[in-house]
């Protein structure tokens, strides 16, 4: 199955009510009698189908809202993806790092429709337009090195690119193809020698929920793994470069460095260059950029940052 053909049939299946068996199954897992009263689709998931859920009891008291991950997609059918979000999910309670917390997962599946997981709903929203741009990415700088910090789980597996940089061309859109050969060269070379750490491996602001200016939680674990912690700072920045511009993603690395105790001038082009080969070829919006994106935000601006960025990486290589 093409790569197209896969989005166009999960995008069909997103559409989909979830199935009653999967949420006689919800309601069994809170147990207490509970019935489901609400199922509403959340967008923004680009590889599951991801429903709000609400629940009251045999009396008819709202209990804790939820949300249920579906893996629903053709290339995501594989087994373990369920267990090891669930693995995650229970690290990072132990750690008590504010993130949602399991309530139950289904790997066969047994009992519902496809692998699910099913764990509490966090307030907040995405922000990805805020009024102080500075507050907001100390922010999210200052949480990233307490997930490093979090014991890596037994069972957790490896890092490994999203893309081997081997099978990525220089785009066909760039005006700035030399630099994306040097950047494509960059991430093709050995990767710099680094500690394995708790890694979110997916961490960028879409994954992020926000209320009066604090972030009330970090989403969307699955990809979670033992890695090194300079991916997470390079894959926010290009998506920060995508939002806002190089200006913004070099702040972003900066307060980085200040929240970790580290050297910002220490860090390695090489993990920016593995980012862009990884997600920054394709420069377009996904659903939950549509929804948040800053105003005036287009394709072509995104592709003039992202030329912009892949020229300061060749630089630097």
């Amino acid at each position: 199955m093409t790569r197209q053909t896969s989005d166009f049939v999960y995008e069909r299946l997103v559409q989909l009510p979830v199935p009653g068996e999967t949420l006689d199954w919800v309601a069994r897992q809170i147990g207490r009698g509970a019935r489901v009263v609400a199922v509403r689709r959340m967008y923004g998931g680009s590889s599951t189908a991801m429903h709000a859920v609400d629940a009251v009891d045999a009396r008819g008291v709202r209990l804790r809202r939820m949300v249920l991950r579906r893996f629903i997609r053709p290339n995501w059918k594989y087994p373990g993806l369920a267990r090891r979000e669930a693995l995650v999910l229970d690290a990072l309670e132990r750690a008590r790092y504010p993130a949602p917390r399991l309530v139950a997962f289904d790997d066969g599946p047994a009992e519902c429709d496809a692998r699910a997981v099913l764990m509490t709903r966090l307030p907040g929203r995405v922000e990805l337009a805020p009024k102080d741009i500075d507050a907001w990415l100390w922010r999210m700088a200052e949480a990233l090195p307490a997930i490093h910090a979090i014991t890596l789980p037994r069972g957790l597996g490896r890092y490994r690119p999203y893309t081997d940089p081997h099978t990525v061309d220089v785009p066909l859109w760039s005006k700035e193809r030399r630099a994306w050969r040097d950047v494509l060269d960059l991430a093709r070379s050995r990767q710099p020698r680094t500690t394995p750490r708790f890694i979110h491996r997916d961490y960028h602001p879409s994954n992020m929920l926000w209320q009066r200016g604090r972030i009330t939680g970090v989403v969307d674990w699955i990809s979670a793994c033992a890695g090194p912690p300079q991916i997470d700072v390079a894959h926010c920045r290009v998506n920060l470069v995508r939002l806002h511009g190089l200006q913004t993603a070099d702040r972003f690395l900066a307060h980085y460095a200040s929240a970790s105790g580290t050297r910002a001038e220490d860090y390695a082009a090489y993990w920016d260059a593995i980012a862009l080969a990884d997600s920054g070829v394709e420069p377009g919006f996904s659903s939950q950029l549509e929804r948040g994106a800053p105003t005036g935000l287009t394709a072509a601006k995104m592709r003039r940052w992202l030329d912009g960025f892949a020229v300061a990486v060749a630089r630097r290589s």
